[in-house]
C-alpha cells in the first residue's frame, strides 16, 4: 500500500470511529430486566390486591388476612430517627423490590407519619404511680 492510501484508510476510519462514539453517546442504557416466574408474580399481584381490598374495606391492619399479606410483601420497615414532635419517617423495604432491585416497586418507599401513643387498654393501669 502506499503512504497515501493508508492515510486515506486511517482518516476514514478515525471519522468512523467518531460518529460511532457520538451514536454510542445517545443510546440509552437498556433496563436492568428481570424474568420472574408467573406464579410468583401472580401471587404477588394477588397479595397487593388482598391488602388494599381489605384496607379499603376498613377492616383492622392486625386481622388475620391484612398481616399475613404485609408480612409475605414486606421485607423489612426502618423508623429512621427523627427529632422530637416531629413526623416519624418510615421506610418500606419490599422483597420484590429488593429480588429486582427496583426500589420504587411497591410496597417500598419512605412514609412519613405522626408517632401515636397508645390508649388505655393495652396494659392493665397501675393506679398511684
Amino acid at each position: 500500500m502506499t503512504v497515501e492510501a493508508i492515510r486515506d484508510r486511517l482518516l476514514g476510519l478515525v471519522a468512523q470511529k467518531r460518529k460511532l462514539k457520538i451514536a454510542l453517546a445517545g443510546i440509552e442504557t437498556p433496563p436492568n430486566l428481570v424474568a420472574l416466574h408467573p406464579a410468583a408474580l401472580a401471587r404477588y399481584l394477588d397479595l397487593i390486591e388482598r391488602l388494599s381490598t381489605e384496607l379499603a374495606a376498613g377492616k383492622s391492619i392486625h386481622g388475620d388476612g391484612c398481616a399475613a399479606a404485609f408480612r409475605d410483601l414486606v421485607d423489612s420497615v426502618i423508623v429512621h430517627p427523627s427529632p422530637p414532635r416531629a413526623p416519624l419517617e418510615i421506610e418500606l423495604c419490599g422483597y420484590l423490590a429488593k429480588l429486582t432491585d427496583e426500589p420504587r416497586l411497591a410496597p417500598s418507599g419512605r412514609y412519613i407519619g405522626f408517632a401515636l401513643v397508645a390508649e388505655e387498654g393495652l396494659e392493665p393501669p397501675t393506679q398511684g404511680l
